[in-house]
């Protein structure tokens, strides 16, 4: 989501890397605010087992599309140029946070149709490149941010097949 890497995070200077560390805690900060469930789940309101078994939102592929939507919906007009030592790190100070209110639409229940054939595939969470991307998708699409080229063909070919299944 930041751009950070074991290869790269040497050639980030400190004081960027301390703004992406204040840029992460209100990220989740503006998860609990908005991702319905998300604060209970947290605070250790809701079991982990409930968690896995009602949720998508505690499972890796869901957290992956979250970081993904969070890199493509914040941050949508800033060229993450890779010529750079810091090879497309985030710059915190032009985040815009008022995309992460659409997160208050997301049905966080795994039954919901609103995950279906993308990270939830016949009532099992799936976490599989796909998955990740359509789930992403579906979450871009709550801010009306644009798609990236990939994510939009993976959605035709979600939308081409009558069961809703994604087809290869």
């Amino acid at each position: 989501m930041t751009g950070v890497t074991a290869k790269n995070i040497a050639d980030v200077d400190e004081k960027r890397l301390q703004e992406i560390d204040e840029f992460l805690l209100t990220f989740f900060e503006q998860c609990s605010a908005h991702i319905p469930k998300w604060a209970p789940m947290i605070d250790g309101d809701i079991s982990a087992y409930e968690v896995r078994e009602e949720f998508v939102i505690g499972h890796a592929v869901w957290l992956e599309a979250l970081a993904t939507f969070a890199r493509r919906a914040l941050f949508t007009g800033y060229l993450m140029d890779h010529g750079r030592p810091e090879e497309g790190v985030i710059r915190p100070d032009i985040a815009c946070w008022d995309r992460m209110s659409a997160l208050s639409k997301v049905d966080p229940r795994r039954t919901s149709l609103m995950w279906d054939n993308r990270c939830v595939v016949l009532g099992k969470m799936q976490k599989t490149s796909d998955g990740v991307k359509s789930t992403a998708a579906r979450l871009l699409m709550l801010a009306n941010v644009a798609l990236p080229a990939d994510m939009a063909a993976l959605e035709k070919r979600l939308q081409a097949d009558p069961q809703g299944r994604l087809v290869a």
